[in-house]
């Protein structure tokens, strides 16, 4: 029997479920859509309206992956929604305003909400929207660093007018799930039998006599 030697490659597409969950108004939906690669910016644009999905593709270390964004509404009448969305999320992105300190009070709401139904080791990420109001700010960037450093979750402050900061925010997210994953899921193992070297025609394997 010839030996097999095992050779893995990154499997042809992986996909990763993400929700954007926070209170309404911190830009969610603006969030998901600059990330898809939609180069429009509507500050007043209709909010979320239960959930929508967005999908994403891009190439993270080697792996190529879709990313489904699960935008959520914010208000309170569409709260019972969250409980099935999250509990197919691998990832969640907690999301307040920085010139709105109310919703960065609201993080423990939805964080446990999140706890609730979650899978145990679902990627956590606390972003902070509007860093490209400076002036206007209310929610100090330690402060969301500090609770995100907190419950060991990832952290970002980004711009959905600027786009500061939103590919870092996705592929750090991608990354921490490729990490988090087992060995089958990310590759495909190939299997290649190590032949032995086949002989000239018409060439013998001299037969070594005993003395």
């Amino acid at each position: 029997m010839p030996p097999h030697l095992g050779i893995a490659r990154p499997l042809t597409m992986l996909t990763f479920a993400a929700t954007i969950i926070g209170p309404s108004g911190v830009g969610k939906t603006t969030l998901a859509l600059r990330y898809s690669g939609d180069s429009a910016y509507f500050p007043d644009a209709v909010m979320t309206v239960g959930a929508d999905i967005i999908r994403k593709t891009s190439t993270v270390d080697g792996h190529l992956v879709e990313l489904q964004l699960w935008d959520t509404a914010g208000q309170e009448q569409f709260q019972a929604l969250m409980p099935s969305v999250l509990r197919k999320a691998e990832a969640v992105v907690l999301m307040y305003s920085i010139v709105d300190r109310g919703s960065f009070r609201q993080l423990d709401y939805f964080l446990n909400r999140v706890e609730e139904v979650a899978p145990p080791n679902v990627v956590m990420a606390v972003v902070g929207n509007m860093s490209d109001k400076e002036e206007d700010r209310c929610v100090q960037r330690r402060e969301g660093a500090s609770y995100a450093e907190k419950h060991d979750f990832l952290f970002f402050e980004v711009s959905c007018v600027t786009t500061h900061g939103v590919n870092d925010l996705f592929e750090g997210i991608i990354r921490r799930l490729l990490r988090s994953q087992p060995f089958s899921r990310l590759f495909v193992e190939n299997t290649i039998a190590l032949q032995d070297e086949p002989q000239p025609q018409g060439q013998k394997k001299e037969k070594r006599k005993c003395c």
